[in-house]
């Protein structure tokens, strides 16, 4: 069994020009043809080492999804990245739950004795 390297392409920061524009005043001036500004996202280049069993049983799992091992890969960590911890997530949600929706409760007419038969 030997192992093979392939290449995976991630998003990151893409930069785009947006405009053009002067720098600096008085006998500083500056012409700018365009400024650079982070706006989306471009992908990055990510090297893999695995057995080549590995990657044709991928590259076959792919082909039944209609993807690429590329995309499987992206998929399976972005999962992993969003699901690191459920629990903040649950609570977030709970919390926004909670301040958009509102309840109304009647007056309290019980002790925690009663509840618990502790008289």
């Amino acid at each position: 069994m030997s192992n093979r390297k392939i290449r995976l392409v991630f998003p990151a920061a893409r930069a785009e020009p947006c405009g053009a524009g002067v720098l600096g005043g008085g006998g500083d001036r500056i012409d700018v043809a365009h400024i650079t500004r982070y706006t989306d996202y471009v992908r990055k280049n990510l090297t893999l080492t695995i057995e080549e069993d590995l990657l044709r049983d991928a590259r076959r799992i792919a082909l039944d999804r209609d993807t690429s091992v590329n995309e499987l890969v992206r998929n399976y960590l972005g999962h992993l990245v969003r699901h690191r911890e459920p629990g903040k997530a649950t609570a977030a949600a709970l919390k926004d739950f909670w301040r958009t929706h509102s309840v109304t409760m009647g007056k309290r007419s019980w002790t925690r004795d009663e509840l618990h038969d502790r008289r």
